[in-house]
């Protein structure tokens, strides 16, 4: 994800400069203008005062550990940007750690996957008002048109793009389940799943990028057969989950998708393959 809006920082004809753990990573960046960088210390170097600094990084320690390394180094007027899926109570601990030393803060959820890169991305932005104002050239280089918004302070970026995730399960438990019936139901074997999947990309009630990528997955035969049943969780739907005990809030669909997934590690379920199939689409989760 942090490549492909490096690319298209670039494409817009910002200056950026890159740091991967891996350099072969920031090499290919540096081919197309960035600036590569060895360590978060030549980063911070290498970016002229007020800095803005854009991570994406899988959540948990390793985020944690490069923000303790970018507190350290960034100063008063700098930027940090958390584009991960970070759980929301550590991007409002953070942004308090920052406000303390005058760095702004931004959690900036972040879809689009694997085509972002190309079609430009959806952004989720909590922060305050005078930063995301003034990020706007890189908000409007990054997200497709009109793909952006202010959805509230600190924390509130990270929060919504975990609701938004936790929808994302629930939507491709219904595919998985649905397309299970056609297959296995009382017109098992009858049914042309392309052709039934093509025609509700186009006027349905239903159609959506996720309907788009299973009927992309039905003309893919080969990614259906290497699908594997047993589906991952990168967490967010968990967090969901907590987050609606904590408050009272009733979420049964999205709590069932998310045990549902649990309950693919135990069985042999072909609507499974269908959904390990398009996360693979989407976002090149393995097969």
């Amino acid at each position: 994800m942090g490549h492909g809006v490096a690319s298209r920082l670039l494409e817009a004809g910002h200056r950026v400069v890159a740091f991967n753990r891996s350099f072969d990573k920031t090499s290919e960046l540096a081919e197309h203008g960035a600036v590569a960088t060895k360590s978060l210390q030549e980063l911070v170097t290498a970016l002229p005062a007020p800095r803005t600094v854009w991570t994406y990084l899988p959540a948990g320690d390793i985020t944690q550990e490069h923000q303790e390394e970018l507190l350290e180094l960034l100063e008063a007027g700098d930027t940090l940007l958390d584009g991960g899926n970070s759980n929301f109570h550590l991007s409002i601990a953070m942004a308090e750690r920052c406000k303390a030393k005058g760095i702004h803060w931004g959690d900036v959820g972040t879809s689009g996957g694997i085509s972002g890169a190309k079609e430009g991305y959806c952004l989720m932005i909590g922060t305050d008002n005078e930063t995301f104002t003034r990020l706007m050239p890189l908000w409007e280089a990054v997200a497709q048109k009109e793909a952006f918004a202010r959805v509230g302070e600190s924390g509130g970026g990270h929060y919504v793009k975990m609701v938004h995730n936790a929808i994302e399960y629930g939507m491709l438990q219904a595919f998985g389940e649905g397309m299970n019936l056609l297959e296995q139901g009382s017109f098992a074997g009858q049914i042309d799943l392309s052709a039934a999947t093509g025609v509700w990309t186009h006027g349905s009630i239903i159609r959506s990028r996720i309907g788009d990528l299973v009927h992309e997955a039905y003309q893919k035969p080969e990614l259906l057969k290497d699908a594997r049943t047993a589906i991952d969780d990168n967490g967010m739907a968990r967090w969901t989950v907590d987050e609606a005990i904590a408050t009272a809030t009733p979420l049964p669909s999205i709590t069932a998708s998310l045990f549902a997934r649990f309950t693919s590690r135990q069985e042999n379920h072909p609507g499974n393959k269908l959904i390990s199939a398009v996360r693979h689409l989407f976002g090149g989760h393995p097969l």
